[in-house]
Order: C-alpha cells, then sequence, then structure tokens
C-alpha cells in the first residue's frame, strides 16, 4: 500500500513541476515530502484538457491568414495554473481571399487552443490580433505570412467572450463552447475534451509505460540553461525552457529515463556537445510532454536539435525560440538508441514549429537507431545538410512530413516507417502532410553557396509509408534538384497521390533521383515529371502491411491491439517491415494523446 501511495505521489508531481520549474534552481533535485504531498492533494481535484479548433474570420467571412489567438480568464478564473499564455496562429493556405468555410479552403484561418481548466463550466476571452506585417486580403499572402516574425502580431482586431461548458456524456460535442465575437468572427469547427482520470488505454506498451511516467522515482530533476558538464539522467528531469548542451556538456540519459518537456521548452545539441541515449527494447528512454497521460497533444512542448559543422548548402538559422546559426564551427555528437521523442512541435511563429529531432549538418560522427518520433505538429524528422546515418525510424500520427531531407543532406537512411493517424484522432494538419520530403537545396533550389556543398543526395532503402488519406499530402515528393536513391519502398493512402517529382524553380541543378522497386497505390496517381529514373509501379491494392491495429478507425491508438508493420506476403523484401522480426514490437507507443 505505501509503495501505491508513493508512486501515485511521484505521477502526481510531474505536472506541478512543470508548472514550478522556472521558479527552480537549474538543475537542482527537489525531494521535499510537503511539495509532493500538496502535489497529491491538488491532483484529486476536477481539470480537464479542452482543445478548441476553430477559425478566425473578418465581419464578411474572409479568412484572418495573419491571425493569433490568445486566451485568457474572463469572467470566471478557471483556468488552470502555471500554462502561461495559451495561443495560436492562424494557418494559411491559398493566394486569395476566401471565405471561411468555402470549397477548397482547407485549414485557411484555422487556429487551435489546448488550454486546462479547473472547472466542467467557465468563461473566457479571447483576443484576436493580426500583424503589422500582412493585409488579409493581399495576393500571396501566404509565402509573405510564413516568414514574418512573432513580434509583429499587436495589430487589434478584437475580443470574444467564449462560454464553456462541458458535457461529460459527449466530450466531443460542439456546442461545449459558445463564442460571441464582435466586428469579427470565431466558427467551431470541433471540441475535444479530456478529463484527467479518464485514460482509457488498454495493454499498454514498454514504452507506453515509460512515457506515462509509470518508472518515475522520487522527484524530477529540473534542467534549465547551459550544460557544460556531464550529466547524466538515471531516471527522471523536467526540461524548463531551452536547455543547451555545449562546450563539452555531455548529457546521458539512461535506459528506462523518461524526460518531460514544459511548454515551450527545447533541447539544444550544438558547439561540441553531446546527447548519448541509448536504451534498450526492454528500456526504452522518452522525451514526452510535461501534460498530464491523456492530455497530452502535438506541440505540448519543442523536440531535440542537433546543430553540426557539417555541409549543407547555405548558412542559415535554426527554428526555435531562440534560433542558432547553421553550420558551427564545432562539430555536436547525439547517439540515439531505443529512443522515443512525443508530443514536440511547439510554435514560436506562424508556420515555425519544431520538429521532433531536427538535424542541422549533423556529421555520421553521430548515429539515430530504433528511434520513434509520435505525435508531432511539425515533422518527424528533418534534416538540413549533414551525412548522419539513420537505421529503424519510426513516425506515429504526424502532422506534416514524416521524413524530410534538405539543404544538401547526404546520409544513409534504411527501414523507415511513417504512419499518419485518421483526422478523429486530433491535430491539426499541416496543408502538405508527405510520408517524405525532398528539397535539393535552398531558395526553390538555387545551386550551393558553401564550398564543398551538393544538392541533397540521400541513400534510402526499404521504407513504408503509409497515409491517412488527408487533402494534400503525398507518399513521396521530391524537388529543388534534389537527387539520390531510394529502393523498396511501399505507398500507399495519401490523398493527392503516390511519388511527386518537380522540376527545379530555382535554376540550378535539374531534380533527378533514381528508383527502385517502388511501390505504390493502384488508381493513384505518379507524377514523375523530370525524374526519369525514378521508375515507380502503381500496384498496390491493399494496405501493404499485416495490421494498422489500433491506429485505424476511431481507436486512435487506445485500443488493445497494437499495430503489425510487418510486410505482407509477397512483398517480403520490400518496406520497413520486410524483415520480418517486428523490430518495433513493445518499445514503441501508439496512444493519441
Amino acid at each position: 500500500m505505501n509503495q501505491l501511495l508513493k508512486k501515485g505521489v511521484v505521477l502526481a508531481t510531474i505536472s506541478l513541476f512543470a508548472f514550478a520549474a522556472t521558479n527552480c534552481k537549474p538543475k537542482e533535485k527537489d525531494d521535499n515530502l510537503g511539495l509532493l504531498l500538496a502535489a497529491l492533494y491538488l491532483s484529486q481535484g476536477y481539470e480537464a484538457t479542452v482543445t478548441l479548433t476553430a477559425t478566425l474570420a473578418d465581419a464578411s467571412s474572409i479568412a484572418t491568414r495573419d491571425g493569433k489567438v490568445t486566451i485568457t480568464n474572463g469572467t470566471t478564473n478557471t483556468l488552470t495554473d502555471g500554462q502561461g499564455t495559451v495561443s495560436d496562429f492562424t494557418a494559411c493556405q491559398t493566394a486569395t481571399a476566401l471565405s471561411v468555410g468555402s470549397p477548397g479552403t482547407g485549414l485557411d484561418g484555422e487556429f487551435v487552443l489546448n488550454f486546462k481548466v479547473n472547472q466542467s463550466t467557465g468563461n473566457y476571452t479571447l483576443t484576436a490580433v493580426g500583424s503589422t506585417g500582412a493585409n488579409n486580403a493581399t495576393t500571396g499572402a501566404c509565402d509573405l505570412i510564413a516568414a514574418l516574425d512573432a513580434s509583429t502580431y499587436t495589430e487589434a482586431i478584437g475580443t470574444a467572450s467564449m462560454d464553456v461548458n462541458i458535457n461529460a456524456a459527449d466530450l466531443t460535442n460542439t456546442n461545449q463552447v459558445a463564442i460571441t465575437a464582435n466586428g469579427f468572427k470565431i466558427t467551431v469547427k470541433s471540441v475535444t475534451v479530456v478529463i484527467k482520470g479518464q485514460y482509457n488505454l488498454v495493454s499498454p506498451t514498454v514504452g507506453e509505460n515509460i512515457c506515462d511516467g509509470k518508472n518515475v522515482s522520487g522527484s524530477p530533476e529540473v534542467l534549465s540553461g547551459d550544460i557544460t558538464t556531464t550529466k547524466t539522467i538515471s531516471n527522471s528531469a523536467i526540461l524548463s525552457g531551452t536547455v543547451t548542451v555545449k562546450n563539452g556538456g555531455k548529457l546521458v540519459v539512461s535506459p528506462g529515463a523518461t524526460i518531460f518537456g514544459n511548454r515551450g521548452s527545447s533541447l539544444f545539441i550544438q558547439d561540441n556537445g553531446t546527447l548519448d541515449a541509448q536504451g534498450t527494447a526492454a528500456s526504452p528512454i522518452c522525451f514526452t510532454s510535461s501534460q498530464n497521460p491523456g492530455s497530452r497533444y502535438p506541440s505540448d512542448w519543442g523536440g531535440i536539435v542537433i546543430i553540426g559543422n557539417g555541409i549543407p548548402t547555405r548558412t542559415s538559422n535554426t527554428e526555435g525560440t531562440t534560433p542558432q546559426s547553421y553550420p558551427r564551427t564545432l562539430s555536436s555528437t547525439a547517439t540515439l538508441k531505443y529512443v522515443i521523442v512525443e508530443f514536440a512541435g511547439n510554435e514560436v511563429a506562424p508556420g515555425d514549429e519544431l520538429n521532433g529531432i531536427s538535424s542541422y549538418a549533423v556529421t555520421n560522427s553521430s548515429n539515430y537507431s530504433y528511434v520513434q518520433i509520435h505525435r508531432g505538429l511539425d515533422d518527424s524528422f528533418e534534416w538540413w545538410g549533414g551525412t548522419v546515418t539513420g537505421d529503424h525510424l519510426l513516425s506515429t500520427g504526424g502532422l506534416d512530413d514524416d521524413f524530410d531531407m534538405d539543404e544538401g543532406f547526404t546520409g544513409t537512411l534504411n527501414t523507415l516507417i511513417g504512419v499518419k493517424y485518421p483526422s478523429a484522432c486530433g491535430g491539426s494538419a499541416s496543408t502538405d502532410p508527405h510520408g517524405m520530403e525532398m528539397d535539393g537545396s535552398h531558395s526553390l533550389g538555387v545551386a550551393p553557396v558553401l564550398a564543398g556543398s551538393t544538392y541533397t543526395n540521400p541513400g534510402v532503402s526499404n521504407f513504408t509509408l503509409i497515409g491517412s488519406e488527408v487533402s494534400g499530402g503525398w507518399g513521396q515528393r521530391y524537388r529543388e534538384g534534389m537527387v539520390g536513391t531510394f529502393s523498396n519502398g511501399l505507398v500507399y493512402g495519401f490523398a493527392a497521390g503516390n511519388f511527386l517529382c518537380n522540376t527545379n524553380a530555382g535554376g540550378g541543378a535539374a531534380t533527378n533521383p533514381t528508383g527502385s522497386n517502388l511501390l505504390g497505390q493502384s488508381g493513384k496517381t505518379n507524377t514523375v515529371g523530370p525524374c526519369a529514373s525514378l521508375g515507380p509501379v502503381s500496384t498496390l491494392t491493399a494496405t501493404p502491411i499485416t495490421s494498422l491495429g489500433n491506429i485505424a478507425g476511431t481507436d486512435c491508438g487506445f485500443s488493445a491491439t497494437k499495430p503489425d508493420f510487418t510486410t505482407i506476403s509477397g512483398l517480403a523484401a520490400t518496406g520497413g517491415g520486410a524483415s520480418g522480426n517486428k523490430w518495433w514490437d513493445s518499445w514503441t507507443v501508439y496512444r493519441a494523446r
């Protein structure tokens, strides 16, 4: 009984630490019993996580692309403490002004607010602002808005009153939210509510238990600022803000450890820094959200960013709240094995979200092996230049590209699986959620400008890409002068088509990768254009894996039946599940929130 009480206290503490971490001394451990008991007491109170998807428009129903919406307490004080400012930028998709809800608008003007409340009813204020750098009706505004700085969002649009009345019997009913706005419009598209304690995960995997904190003992250590010495996390830690491993620093994460990311946090490895996170199939390592299990959501925290001294096609700055230049003068190293990164992708500006793992000019001194990125808002894996190698990589439920190779990436990747989740599982997909996206260079594919740099030229073998018929998504898109070799690939379930090859618009070298044994879905488009050596064949008449299990339909990863990515009979040598050894079994995770 005492052990059970202790475990309950520890799990309850995680969210409290997430709220209080910014007031803690860096890297200090706190085992205060009074704090733990207070956390346990607080955990008994009501708490619900509300995910609101809506659109912002002017009084004429013209979608506001350069918008930002923020929620604060209204006449009630029912937002839970410690959330900070909860806001989201509106999505921008089209080049002309369109009315919200008209055919083809897709995500235009859409925003998503994910917030916690301590009462089932409450009143809140939604504050809408626009950017001083764009006009909503300007033709071509989407390209302009994508480049806007977050600091330009100061132009007042107005405020709206929002009443929330949670219906425990129907937690997805849009009538739970009523919004009144004057002079502009906010239209509710969907509402999803998760009540704390209602977490119906059946037969969790080893990885799900670790990510949900079941192995945590004691108080998580708080990490913040710079790490310049060797720091070992043997059980658990919480990231607060931007944590940077640099100047000879080394972060060692032991098998079975859990690293929780606060809202707005991220982990950077740069300037002779090292991340050594090597788990096992029986004890994987998890980087996850500090929110309660069942109340986690894509973009809860940033993700992992590694910056090396390899050769991309240009010098530039990374994404994130504290952008860093790349390439660096000094190398950095990340060794990842049996690692899960989930619920990452914090948006810091319109169209600027961190990925699960971002690799900038990372050399082959680093290696990613048996790594899963789960439920990220932006790309799961993205490479800008560099030569890092990877094998047995899994992307599940991502809302943009599963694998994105840019700016001269020349690494070798093998045994890859990417699977999209149904829209019913929540989250706002991007306008072009591809399985793989490959860009040869920067600025529409102009010639590389750094000495020694080349167009993107990876070697990719044995991959499976499964879509969920989301608008705008291709299985693979090749463009901007990229080349490379791709073999033994399976593509199925993408709304736009299987394979798309675009002519280089930047006037540089031709886009011309080489493919062998690339199989796509029968009846879906293959637009190979200039890619004469790609040679894909559309012959797949059914999903080419054994089973999607509980990530199909509306189960969203919660029911007992786990997916089996083994390639179906007759295609045994093809795809990321070709070996038949079920390399993903037991250590990976699937629940959607």
